[in-house]
């Protein structure tokens, strides 16, 4: 069955004119994609820290992969099994490939994936059609040598974390194994590494190819594109240059479908590729070559992986925040303490030693937007004072203090309320705000917290002058959504096969909205959607909207078509439901239909994504 549970956090209250209050619903799982499932939602709330962490953005990273020895070992028929640089095209049936066919057909050159072979130097170059079957020393392979060639994928692209010990790198690019001369074959592209913090990993992959029968050789289909894992990792260890590991196979059991030769469990090398890995196997003919069945079972075990990049420093990323207390009501001589954490600590000051810190200014900003880093001019601010935070402050200055090896900082500010009327912008917001400091921009340095000061009267008028006075009423009342249930949990009915893909469908639980808010001011309430966990695009699944109980203006979004053939589906954030300026007041409940279309070859198995509805009033 497919299975979708979902948790939410709940969250209820005023929210602020202008303001999104997101929820994230964490842990799409669908299970065990066959013909039915239990698709599953867990929801939790994620909140950003305030800290820096260490990364590294590589754009140069290198994957090499032999995929085991069979992949590359003299063949009863057809000379060998090879290695293809690219996605091979249709040969029509199941036949050994020739120099021309298919098409595109043997290629050691596609894009960023090369084909190479060693000498028994150990220098690798690129074969030929002519050499694909050759060993190192130049001889005809056998069905006990290989070839040793290998596939390699250059420009991955990526962040990797030495000091935490993670990667995810994802690279562009397909290669083609072939057995039996090409009379079965199938395509993997855009390989995807994924490594946590405690060295356990995975290589994704989206593979595609024909179907075909040894007990057949008139079967010939193509398969849909599946995303598969390649290879599941133990043991990594990220460095600044990159890793090798063995992928997981000795040991590993396997689940296989009627019929197929059973797994052996003796010896050293028993063991299996990955679950899913097998599953797609078992369409094109070739499922007992990658788990031990006893035949060869040595030459299954999966090679090594080789993953490279350029050696980088590690680039700080930083979350600055600032707080100011008191913020409210704030008179002229009064006085602020400021606070901040998370600041950018390693940026140095180009104008003298130490790092460059940052300004903590009061003044004021635009509520549109006012940060340098993000190309708003310095128009978008004023200040009336300011005080630089560094790690060298001069002794004894006023307008210096120290900025903490952890990024934190303290000063007080003092309201000059003469100051800051004179340097009022149009639209803006009083507030204290930090920016970049040391002669450049740095997001790292970048944090507003506003405040609202006391009214300062009206001057009495003069002889010629009258005063004229206008009471216009507050918004009153609040704004708050909330997902009804006590479990959190949606469940889809059983997937039905449609043939080219397979569909369960179900409700996402209730979203209750009410406001009481005078004038009725705009609303919306929008979902998104990340990719499932093991490859799975959270493209597949798609919704229609709903209001089951009108109220507070509330209106449907429009309906959102799984991306199965086109599209990006919930990938793409969409409306749930709206109301525009003016609205009555009240409550609605909204909800929508989901559809999950999923590849008809999607192997079984437990996929998990991440939904957030982020509510804007």
């Amino acid at each position: 069955m497919y299975g979708t549970t979902a948790r939410r956090r709940r969250a209820t209250g005023p929210a602020r004119s202008g303001t999104a209050r997101r929820r994230t619903l964490a842990g799409l799982t669908v299970a065990a994609l066959a013909a039915a499932g239990g698709l599953g939602l867990t929801g939790t709330a994620n909140a950003a820290g305030a800290s820096a962490t260490t990364a590294t953005t590589v754009s140069d990273a290198t994957f090499s992969w032999g995929l085991d020895n069979t992949a590359n070992a003299g063949a009863y028929f057809g000379g060998c099994n090879f290695l293809s640089a690219g996605a091979a095209g249709d040969t029509g049936a199941s036949a050994p490939w020739t120099a021309t066919t298919p098409s595109p057909g043997y290629a050691t050159h596609a894009g960023n994936v090369t084909v190479e072979k060693p000498n028994t130097a150990g220098v690798y170059a690129e074969p030929t059609w002519a050499t694909k079957c050759q060993g190192p020393d130049g001889s005809p392979v056998s069905t006990s040598t290989n070839t040793g060639t290998r596939v390699k994928i250059a420009g991955g692209t990526g962040s990797v974390d030495a000091a935490a010990n993670t990667a995810t790198v994802q690279w562009t690019g397909s290669f083609t194994s072939a057995f039996y001369g090409g009379m079965v074959y199938w395509t993997a592209t855009d390989p995807k590494l994924t490594v946590n913090s405690d060295g356990t990993g995975k290589v994704t992959a989206t593979l595609s190819g024909y179907g075909a029968d040894m007990t057949d050789p008139t079967k010939w289909a193509p398969l849909p594109a599946t995303p598969v894992t390649l290879a599941d990792l133990t043991g990594v260890t990220v460095t600044d240059t990159g890793f090798t590991v063995n992928p997981s196979y000795r040991g590993v059991s396997v689940t296989l479908p009627a019929g197929a030769s059973p797994q052996y469990t003796s010896g050293s090398d028993w063991g299996s590729w990955p679950q899913s890995f097998v599953d797609f196997q078992a369409l094109t003919g070739e499922s007992s070559y990658w788990y031990s069945s006893n035949l060869n079972d040595t030459d299954k075990v999966a090679q090594p992986i080789s993953v490279s990049w350029s050696a980088a420093p590690s680039t700080p990323v930083y979350h600055p925040e600032l707080s100011v207390s008191p913020t409210a009501n704030l008179k002229d001589g009064d006085t602020v303490t400021v606070s901040g954490t998370g600041y950018d600590t390693t940026t140095p000051n180009a104008h003298g030693t130490g790092n460059a810190g940052a300004y903590v200014e009061l003044g004021w900003i635009q509520q549109a937007g006012w940060q340098p880093s993000q190309g708003f001019p310095a128009a978008t601010r004023s200040n009336v004072g300011a005080i630089w935070v560094h790690s060298t402050p001069t002794a004894g200055a006023a307008n210096e203090a120290l900025l903490n090896d952890d990024g934190s900082f303290q000063v007080t500010l003092t309201i000059d309320a003469a100051a800051l009327d004179a340097k009022k912008l149009d639209g803006g917001t009083p507030a204290v705000f930090t920016v970049g400091a040391g002669g450049g921009v740095n997001a790292g340095a970048e944090a507003a917290a506003p405040i609202s000061l006391a009214d300062a009267g009206t001057p009495a008028p003069g002889d010629d002058q009258q005063t004229i006075t206008a009471t216009l009423p507050a918004h009153s009342g609040s704004f708050s959504w909330t997902i009804d249930g006590t479990d959190r949990a949606v469940t889809l009915a059983d997937a039905v096969d449609k043939g080219a893909y397979l569909e369960a469908t179900g409700s996402l639980l209730p979203v209750t909205v009410t406001d009481t808010r005078t004038g009725g001011p705009a609303w919306s309430v929008a979902g998104q959607i990340g990719d499932f966990t093991g490859g799975l695009s959270g493209k597949y699944l798609g919704w229609t909207p709903n209001v089951t109980t009108p109220g507070a203006g509330a209106t449907p979004g429009a309906a959102v078509a799984p991306g199965l053939t086109a599209g990006n589906g919930l990938t793409d954030a969409a409306t749930l439901a709206s109301a525009g300026d003016s609205h009555a007041t009240g409550s609605a409940t909204v909800g929508a239909g989901l559809d999950l279309q999923v590849p008809a070859g999607t192997p079984g198995g437990t996929y998990t994504a991440t939904l957030t509805l982020t509510a804007l009033s």
